[in-house]
């Protein structure tokens, strides 16, 4: 928010461009090109082994609308 406000980018285009980069995101992963990047980690609680293989982002079917429902972070 910071670096836009700075240099004049505003909310819209930011929001247009984080879809943007969730789609390519996702078609990345899907193509494999992450494949020896994003590697399975273990994470042990009290009750379980959980096997974290993927990451829970991208969103790909974020939208510009759902991206201005949320309150900016630094700049209110």
């Amino acid at each position: 928010e910071n670096v836009a406000k700075k240099y004049g980018i505003g909310r819209r285009e930011q929001d247009e461009y984080a879809v943007e980069s969730q789609r390519r995101a996702a078609v990345a992963i899907k193509a494999g090109y992450y494949d020896k990047e994003i590697v399975p980690v273990s994470v042990t609680t009290r009750k379980q082994v959980t096997v974290v293989s993927s990451d829970e982002f991208p969103k790909p079917n974020t939208t510009v609308e759902t991206l201005e429902k949320l309150s900016p972070v630094y700049i209110k």
